[in-house]
C-alpha cells in the first residue's frame, strides 16, 4: 500500500494501514515536533565556514559576542590566521548561532570543543606578561636576595 509520509511528505510503501512515517528518522523528526516546524523537510546538519566573509559578499559579516571574544584572543596572541584559529572561531560563530533546535547537550559538547581547539590555537604561545605579575615576581628575587 502506497502512503505519503507524514514528515517529509515523500511517497513510501506501507507495511501496515497504520504506517505513518516512512523511516524511523521521519517517526523521530515528527515525534520531537521538527514536523510542523518551519524547517520541515530541511537537513540538520550545519556546516562549518571558515572564512569571515562568505565568497562573492563585500560587506563583512557581523560578529557575535563569543566569536568576537574568540577573535581578539586569537589576535592578542597572534593566532587568528592560522587553521586552529579558523576552527575556533568557526566553533565560536556556531554557538552564538545556536538555536531552539539546538539541544543542550549539543551546545555543550560544542563549548567543550571549542575549549580543546583554543588550547590547540593558543598552544605555545607567549602570553604578555601581567602587570602584577612583574611585581610581585621582583619582590619575590628581592626576598630571596635579602634572605642569603
Amino acid at each position: 500500500m502506497r502512503k505519503k509520509c507524514e514528515a517529509c511528505g515523500e511517497p513510501f510503501e506501507a507495511k501496515r494501514s497504520t504506517a505513518k512515517y516512512c523511516s524511523n528518522g521521519c517517526r523521530v523528526q515528527a515525534q520531537r515536533g521538527a514536523a510542523n516546524s518551519p524547517h520541515k523537510g530541511t537537513s540538520t546538519v550545519v556546516a562549518f565556514e571558515l572564512a569571515s566573509v562568505p565568497p562573492g559578499e563585500d560587506r563583512p559579516r557581523r560578529l557575535g559576542p563569543l566569536e568576537q571574544q574568540a577573535q581578539a584572543e586569537l589576535e592578542s596572541f597572534g593566532r587568528a590566521d592560522t587553521l586552529a584559529g579558523g576552527v575556533v572561531l568557526a566553533l565560536a560563530r556556531r554557538l552564538d548561532q545556536a538555536g531552539p533546535m539546538d539541544t543542550g547537550s549539543g551546545f555543550a559538547a560544542l563549548a567543550k570543543e571549542l575549549r580543546a581547539a583554543m588550547t590547540v590555537a593558543l598552544a605555545g604561545a607567549e602570553q604578555e606578561a601581567d602587570p602584577i605579575d612583574q611585581v610581585r615576581k621582583q619582590r619575590e628575587q628581592k626576598q630571596r636576595g635579602r634572605a642569603r
